[in-house]
């Protein structure tokens, strides 16, 4: 990986790093390449590893070490009892783990979709069209962000951390309106 330096992130802190050795709790941290150590941080990057309970890490070709976290992505990997993986070609090792996507491996056992717990179409519907509490990206949050100019709160605060990166470049994921910012409701 090539750790270039070390650093400790106070609390509720949000930085962006590449190839950084980082010790942090509750802290938002973007870039690729990292090492990531502590608890309940947001990690999105690629290639990151990340080593804490109850974190959630959006990016892909990730390992991630410990209990309660949630993987969003794809050829991601995790070591630890209750983790959930969403995306595609994924292995957990652990006990009570959730694989949600197409080829994933759980516990050296291949998991296909029909295995596993999905939204039922029903349900996506719903959260694209705006008629369920239900994030519109991730499918399992309750949304409280609203997409602007277009005012469709369709996110939960997990995706729309990813998503709140790079809002120039993106869309909508209701009406495909290209974002400014995402803003939180209360």
């Amino acid at each position: 990986m090539g750790i270039k330096e070390t650093i400790r992130l106070l609390p509720h802190s949000t930085r962006h790093v590449r190839k950084t050795r980082v010790f942090a709790n509750k802290c938002d941290l973007y870039g690729n390449w990292n090492e990531v150590h502590g608890r309940k941080n947001l990690v999105q990057g690629d290639h990151c590893t990340v080593i804490g309970d109850y974190c959630t890490v959006i990016g892909n070709y990730c390992k991630v070490i410990g209990k309660g976290n949630t993987i969003i992505g794809d050829h991601n990997e995790s070591e630890g009892d209750e983790n959930e993986h969403i995306g595609n070609h994924n292995t957990a090792h652990g006990k009570g783990c959730t694989c949600q996507g197409e080829s994933n491996v759980y516990n050296g056992s291949r998991v296909n979709m029909q295995d596993v717990r999905l939204p039922s179409k029903s349900h996506v519907d719903e959260a694209a069209t705006g008629d369920s509490d239900a994030c519109a990206v991730c499918l399992l949050n309750k949304k409280c962000c609203a997409a602007m100019p277009c005012r469709h709160m369709c996110l939960c605060v997990a995706c729309s951390h990813g998503l709140a990166r790079d809002a120039n470049k993106i869309v909508c994921p209701v009406c495909r309106t290209p974002l400014e910012e995402i803003m939180l409701m209360f």
